[in-house]
Formats: structure tokens, C-alpha cells, sequence
């Protein structure tokens, strides 16, 4: 497998986990976003 095609796949794995966040198992705006919300209260 030439080396270029792992970086293909790194970049798509990349824009996969930046436009479609629902396939990532925890969303990291979900912590920070409870968190801030507690710190509030």
C-alpha cells in the first residue's frame, strides 16, 4: 500500500469526523457544553 493512500485515508477520516459529528462516539462540544452550562447554574 503506497504511503500517499494512508494519508487519503487519514484526511477523509479527518472531513468524515468534522462534517458528520454524529458518527463520532462522543462529541467533544457535549462535555465542555454541560460543563460550562454547570458552572453557570
Amino acid at each position: 500500500m503506497p504511503p500517499h493512500h494512508k494519508q487519503q485515508v487519514d484526511e477523509e477520516t479527518f472531513f468524515r469526523a468534522r462534517f458528520e459529528p454524529n458518527l463520532i462516539p462522543k462529541p467533544p462540544r457535549s462535555h465542555s457544553f454541560q460543563f460550562s452550562h454547570k458552572v453557570q447554574q
